[in-house]
This record gives structure tokens, sequence and C-alpha cells, in this order.
């Protein structure tokens, strides 16, 4: 099964997306644009979608693929938004451009990059016809950037699909890492903050955001 998915991943079809999504301004306070972009790319691939509105503007999206037979949960979780542009861009910051094999835009790393793959990995998923058992879940949230306010509208992923408990064995979060000093950071979390829902599996970092550099350790 791993081979099979493998090849219905497609390098090309994540980095038009990623391009797409960088074009799509999405500051903290100003997620709903992308929110609705993911929407219809998830409906596209053939999952189906919830949005829930957080704040006027603001929602989060959830979408799931579940099979016949019940089974273990995955979730995959990735933000939509980003800090505000900073000063010292050579170019416009909501104009992807790829230079050298790598692609520069505000929240190119930070993380529709990760969002592009999430969404890369569940239409392969959704695509192969594969039999399973469980249910593959999506959620791309608001205000990672912020305070988190997208928990107050998931509590422990409570309302992951229509107003139901939402029992999630596992969840994966393509975020991106840093060290400081000589602690490491973990390739795959679940948010940055210690009130999130589900624990992170390990963590060797303190937790910082760009939005608060003071806070930063």
């Amino acid at each position: 099964m791993p081979d099979r998915l493998l090849q219905r991943l497609k390098d090309a079809y994540a980095v038009r997306l990623l391009k797409e999504m960088i074009a799509i301004p999405s500051v903290v306070g100003q997620e709903g644009a992308l929110a609705g972009y993911i929407r219809d790319e998830l409906q596209r691939i053939g999952l189906r979608c919830e949005m829930h509105v957080v704040e006027a503007g603001r929602p989060n999206v959830y979408a799931s693929l579940e099979a016949a037979a019940p089974g273990p949960h995955l979730v995959f979780c990735g933000h939509t938004d980003t800090v505000p542009p900073a000063a010292g861009w050579s170019t416009d910051p909501f104009t992807p451009v790829e230079k050298d094999g790598r692609i520069y835009g505000l929240g190119a790393c930070d993380m529709k990059a990760g969002l592009a793959c999430m969404l890369n990995a569940v239409r392969a998923f959704a695509e192969s016809g594969i039999e399973f058992k469980g249910t593959l879940s999506f959620a791309a949230v608001i205000d990672e950037e912020g305070f988190s306010f997208w928990q107050f509208s998931m509590p422990c992923i409570g309302r992951c699909w229509e107003g139901r408990p939402c029992t999630a064995t596992s969840a994966a979060s393509p975020m991106p890492t840093c060290s400081w000093g000589r602690r490491e950071s973990p390739a795959f979390t679940w948010g940055r903050r210690e009130e999130a829902c589900i624990r992170k599996t390990s963590t060797w970092s303190e937790n910082g955001s760009a939005l608060f550099p003071e806070c930063m350790p």
C-alpha cells in the first residue's frame, strides 16, 4: 500500500498549490480567502468539507474521508495564517518567486508548504482507491501566529466533523522546525502551544512566534 500511495504523490501539484496559496494574503486575522481556497480544493479532491467561523471572516476548514469500517483516525492539521510582512523584502511577499530550487513568499515555509504537502497526501490517498478502515481528517485552522483562537471552536478536536465528537487516535502537522542554541525541534508536532488539545509527542525546544519576537527564547 505505501508504494501505491507514494506513486500518486505529485510534486508539481504541491508546488502549484504552494504558489497559489502564497498569492492569497492570509496575515493573521485575514484567513478567510485562503480558507475558501482550501475548502474548494478539498471538495475537488472528493472530501466532505465543513467550515466553522471562529470570528467574522475567520473560518476553520475541516474535511473528512471515512471508510465503511471503523478504525484509527488520523488528523492532518495546519494553520492558514501568516505573520505580517516585515521590512526588507526584495520582492512582493505575496508574489511567489522560484529561484535556485526554492520558492520564496510570505508564509512559504510557515506553513503554506506544509498545507500543500498535506493536500497532496490527502489527494493521493483519496484517488488511490485503497480500501482502509477508519477516518482520515484534514483541519486548516486560524490564528496560530496570534493567540490560537482556533482551539476554542475545536475543543479537544471535539467539533472536527458535523458537531460530533472526534476521536482522533493520532495527528500530524508538518510545521517548519528550527533550533535555538543546542536544542532541536521535532519534525512533526501538533500545534505550538502547550494548551493544544492533543499533546505533542515530543518537544525539545521552547515555543515562540515570530509575531511576538520579544517572547522568543
